[in-house]
């Protein structure tokens, strides 16, 4: 059975229902598994199931995890004692990360990493062929392999190899599949919009015997590819099974009718979707509600519009908890939370925020600027070395002196190799020394002297290193661009550099408190993806913009010239 239930639908009180209909249908409760795809969901699940239909039912309610998990422990092949756990793999790939020659974001880094092996690892994907999407293929290969070899000399497997090792033992073990086919004759599947191949072939393989497989979900709100999942399976249930019946859940019940006409008007340019006749129910009743969008100029003034109507809709007796701002990237939530902390507006976000002032970017410029005050450490020496990338060798630059001089004596081991090395190091350096060289930058400076000496025509280039870690990083460049112009224009505020240093460190502390004191009274702040399946009176969804993100279409080159250039 295939349900296509779209949001606000009642799919949960429809599988638990379906679940006690098979029961008084003569089902046993122990043979019914009900899937999901997190562990919160499936406790969610069995609480309320409980509260209908009491706690002696004997249903089970797990993860796939979950369930290979138990399995390959039940038929003795592995304990708890034997998994790596997803801190030691992150933990792993951070610190591999950390030590090569290139990478700014490390943390941000490894997660994509661990990410993209997730996605490879459940979809068969062959790492020779593959394209990867996290950072260019040497580096990536490099990581994977280092990562794979850690776990050998730990004798470990991680959460995909326990996927991978269930599949193996059911595929090839006859009587073991046989038991597990018995044990559970009813399988139910929420959220099969983000299943990916592996989880769909332990699934068909448990129900072979039984033709028992009851999958739910709605194909327009697979939120999971960038993790490996594939809404094309959903949409090939019914070529898999051409016999199975299809239910069509197509009434919302939560939202109104302006809000249900705009996503279904959106959703419709997916080319590749079930079809659907998308309606409200409460706009049955004469429930309009509102969709509306408001341009605006820059982000202070669509941050300046958010204050304001916030404001508004908590005068008209909205609570600010029954509120939310919800955006693509956990980066996008430093700007609203400094915005509600100005105006005393209680907040929580919905999780850990980061600001801007947090960045390897601007981690970078703070460097630049320390150096060239003369307050530099060597430890901020040694992170703009090679930022942008010049490729000068920190062994031979460790202790040297911060100037013309002593950086270009630093440099005359390039001598003895390839002439045009030393010729290009030269040349940076001298337009390293030329921006930023001991004493060019004061703290009595204007910020714009700064992004000059970044971007201007007698720069360092920075814009030239955005692109190419853009490239590095398989990243859209505006997403650079854009937290380099935020930085830029937020600079733009201020006076002097002294005064923007300070404000910088107090906004990040700001931003980090807020982010462990959460107001559960305030306006929620969440990702997209963590708002799933959530409810409020009024939404507000920010950054919803033409092109990826970034006003004015895809900027391609920075100057720090003069801002009236952009």
């Amino acid at each position: 059975m295939l349900i296509i239930s779209c949001p606000g639908s009642g799919k949960t009180t429809t599988l638990l229902r379906r679940i006690r209909n098979m029961i008084r249908r003569g089902a046993r409760p122990s043979e019914i598994l009900m899937v999901t795809f997190t562990n919160a969901a499936a406790g969610e699940m069995r609480d309320r199931y409980a509260a209908l239909y009491g706690r002696e039912s004997g249903v089970v309610f797990l993860t796939l995890h979950s369930l290979c998990f138990n399995i390959l422990r039940m038929e003795g092949l592995y304990e708890t004692t034997d998994l790596l756990s997803e801190h030691d793999k992150r933990d792993f790939l951070f610190r591999t990360l950390k030590g090569l020659p290139g990478v700014n974001d490390a943390w941000e880094l490894s997660l994509s990493i661990s990410t993209e092996i997730t996605s490879i690892k459940n979809n068969y994907t062959d790492l020779q062929t593959l394209k990867p999407e996290s950072c260019e293929k040497k580096t990536f290969l490099t990581v994977c392999k280092a990562y794979e070899k850690r776990k050998q000399a730990l004798k470990k497997l991680d959460f995909d190899d326990m996927l991978l090792s269930c599949l193996r033992l059911l595929k090839s073990d006859a009587d073991v599949l046989a038991r597990w086919q018995d044990r559970f004759r009813y399988i139910q599947c929420d959220e099969y919009q983000d299943t990916n191949s592996i989880q769909r072939d332990i699934l068909y393989l448990l129900t072979e015997k039984s033709g028992n497989l009851c999958v739910v979900g709605d194909d327009d709100q697979s939120v999971y590819r960038f993790r490996g999942a594939h809404p094309e399976i959903m949409l090939d249930f019914p070529k898999d099974f051409p016999n199975c019946t299809v239910i069509h859940m197509d009434t919302n019940y939560r939202s109104c009718q302006a809000v249900v006409n705009v996503a279904s008007r959106l959703i419709s340019f997916n080319k590749t979707r079930f079809a659907k006749d998308f309606i409200s129910e409460r706009g049955k009743s004469g429930e309009i509600g509102k969709a509306l969008y408001t341009p605006t100029a820059d982000r202070q003034q669509e941050m300046s519009c958010l204050a304001r109507d916030i404001e508004a809709r908590h005068g008209q007796g909205v609570a600010y908890r029954d509120m939310a701002v919800l955006f693509r990237t956990n980066r996008q939530a430093a700007l609203p939370v400094d915005l509600l902390l100005k105006a005393e507006i209680p907040c929580c976000p919905a999780e850990r925020v980061t600001s801007i002032y947090d960045g390897w970017i601007f981690a970078g410029i703070r460097s630049y600027i320390a150096l060239s005050t003369g307050t530099g450490t060597q430890t901020d020496f040694l992170y703009i070395l090679n930022r942008p990338q010049r490729f000068l060798s920190e062994e031979h630059f460790r202790g040297a002196e911060y100037s013309l001089s002593g950086l270009l004596l630093s440099a005359r081991y390039l001598k003895y190799g390839d002439s045009w090395k030393h010729e290009a190091a030269e040349k940076s350096i001298r337009e390293w020394m030329r921006a930023f060289g001991p004493g060019k930058i004061s703290f009595s400076d204007s910020p714009q002297k700064v992004f000059s000496a970044l971007t201007g025509s007698r720069g360092i280039h920075y814009e030239e290193y955005l692109r190419s870690y853009a490239e590095f990083r398989n990243i859209e460049l505006t997403e650079l661009i854009s937290e380099f112009e935020e930085l830029q224009n937020d600079a733009s505020r201020f006076a002097t550099v002294g005064d923007w240093l300070s404000y910088a460190k107090e906004s990040s502390l700001a931003v980090r408190n807020q982010s462990r004191i959460k107001d559960k009274d305030g306006i929620v702040l969440s990702t997209m993806h963590r708002a799933k399946g959530l409810e409020w009176d009024t939404v507000f969804v920010i950054d919803v913009n033409f092109n990826r993100g970034h006003r004015g279409g895809e900027t391609t080159s920075l100057r720090g010239d003069d801002p009236r250039e952009k």
